[in-house]
């Protein structure tokens, strides 16, 4: 009971002893182990804190969405963020197989191969149209140059025997019936002098084959959901291929959007690294009667397929 009673006594009066007037008395044995449990508190506190700072490497928040917050957006374009090259290849009846168009002397002889942008201004009295040509170079210029989007793709693009396009800034804008719209179109056809002294019905009987195929590459990206440091993948891919007719235009419309990408890579706040991409949506084609007779009436008459790239609009 007494013990009870000393153990739960407010009131009694506590005694400190010291030794030599020093409150502890210490060892050099528990100094050494003092020093050993410093030392081991560090480390784990260094560890731990080097684990926080790089934790962003494992952990990631991210996102894509298509930025139309206000409203449809104008999609600017230019050589960093879009490419543009052009294959031509024909089939080959004796190995049964297409083959690419590799004599490009022989490809000027007989064809033309343009890109513009084309920019529309429609007001109750008139159409205004403008265009920016875009100038063919070479392509492996493009892969060793930080200025183009082909040095920038994830993946092994062979770029031999294309036509490349070295791209202007430009805008995609608006659609159809829109007082301003602007466009990006690649046309193919023959060249006025190959088509006049050639003989027709040879002509006639090559494209009505479907023996000649042109294909449009343009860039493109994917999702790599397992890289959460690099999840955007550029690509290059033939997004639209048409065969060349005699007795028809084969049009493509090829439509993209604006895709934003964000990730918050800070250790300590919210901060998000925004960054803006080009990303194909699909295709529609349009097929238009031409050369219905012989005679040369117009340019429209030596077009042999034309492809346009537009924005996606809601």
């Amino acid at each position: 009971m007494d013990k009870t009673l000393d153990k739960i006594d407010l009131f009694g009066r506590e005694f400190n002893f010291r030794i030599n007037n020093k409150p502890r008395h210490t060892t050099n044995c528990s100094k050494l182990f003092t020093i050993i449990f410093i030392i081991i508190c560090m480390a784990i506190y260094f560890f731990n804190f080097k684990q926080f700072l790089k934790r962003n490497k494992h952990l990631k928040i991210q996102w894509i969405n298509k930025l139309d917050e206000e409203g449809d957006q104008p999609i600017n374009i230019n050589s960093r963020n879009f490419h543009i090259s052009f294959k031509l290849e024909y089939f080959d009846s004796t190995e049964k197989k297409w083959k690419t168009y590799e004599n490009k002397k022989e490809f000027d002889e007989k064809y033309t191969l343009e890109a513009q942008e084309t920019i529309r201004n429609s007001s109750k009295n008139e159409i205004k149209i403008i265009t920016n040509s875009f100038n063919l170079t070479k392509c492996d210029e493009l892969q060793n140059s930080n200025n183009y989007f082909l040095n920038e793709i994830n993946h092994n693009f062979d770029i031999n025997n294309h036509y490349c396009f070295d791209i202007k800034n430009s805008t995609l804008k608006g659609n159809y019936g829109d007082n301003e719209w602007s466009y990006i179109e690649i046309n193919f056809g023959f060249n006025q002098t190959y088509f006049d002294n050639e003989n027709r019905q040879k002509l006639k009987n090559e494209f009505n084959n479907n023996k000649i195929r042109a294909s449009l590459f343009l860039s493109d990206i994917d999702y790599d959901v397992s890289n959460l440091n690099n999840p955007i993948i550029k690509k290059v891919d033939s997004i639209a291929y048409s065969y060349a007719h005699w007795e028809i235009i084969d049009k493509t419309d090829i439509f993209y959007e604006k895709l934003s990408f964000g990730s918050d890579v800070s250790a300590f706040i919210t901060k998000v690294n925004f960054t803006e991409h080009l990303k194909y949506v699909k295709s529609d084609k349009i097929y238009e009667p031409v050369r219905n007779n012989d005679t040369f009436t117009s340019k429209e008459d030596l077009e042999l397929v034309r492809f346009y790239i537009r924005p996606l609009m809601m």
